[in-house]
């Protein structure tokens, strides 16, 4: 069985992205997961910070990665390493991550980082994108102007503000989708104004199912 620095060194340190990192509190013995999909098959790096560090086969199809915590009352960081970020397609994990990294993987199609600690979150670049699901974190700004394709959004329960609200129905009017998916009820309440309210029955006249305060 290798130690935490062969695999560091087999899986090229001084090249890798850090693409997440993670804080897992465990009170009790407690599994952590993460998902990946890759256009083809590549690995990555996790240290799940508990002493354990592992090289993960990404394949294809989306698969879950787990790892159970056995030493209560830790509060345990654990990070992801890829070296190359062009062939993963999708990126899961839920109620662990505090900074994440995605802008060089440009070629995401599916991003979900639910009641997560973030603060910001830059999908700028990722035109390929159809589905994020940003749910129950502390984002107060969404910029989704680069992302033609993105027809399935939950950024609900943010802290958004109601321009931020009316710019992202802006966005997806200019888009110019059909039947997609919007949920952006804020922690604090914030709903569109003004031509907000005209974008949002101009979505839901497209067929969007649109929730908002």
């Amino acid at each position: 069985m290798m130690n935490t620095f062969d695999i560091y060194r087999r899986f090229a340190v001084a090249q890798r992205h850090v693409l997440a990192k993670m804080k897992r509190n465990t009170s009790s013995s407690v599994t952590a997961y993460v998902a990946f999909s890759a256009f083809s098959p590549f690995n990555l790096l996790i240290d799940w910070g508990d002493g354990v560090s592992e090289i993960i086969h990404v394949p294809i199809t989306d698969t879950i990665f787990r790892h159970e915590y056995t030493m209560p009352f830790r509060t345990h960081n654990f990070t992801i390493y890829l070296n190359d970020c062009s062939k993963l397609k999708s990126f899961r994990a839920g109620r662990d991550i505090y900074t994440a990294d995605i802008t060089p993987c440009s070629n995401l199609t599916r991003i979900e980082c639910i009641s997560d600690e973030l603060r910001s979150l830059d999908i700028g670049i990722h035109a390929a994108l159809t589905s994020l699901n940003c749910y129950g974190n502390y984002l107060f700004t969404l910029d989704i102007s680069n992302c033609p394709l993105l027809s399935d959004l939950d950024c609900g329960q943010n802290r958004l503000p109601s321009s931020e609200i009316n710019s992202i129905l802006a966005n997806l009017v200019a888009h110019g989708l059909d039947n997609g998916v919007l949920r952006c009820c804020q922690y604090n309440a914030a709903s569109p104004t003004g031509q907000g309210l005209i974008d949002k029955q101009t979505l839901i006249d497209r067929g969007w199912t649109v929730t908002t305060d």
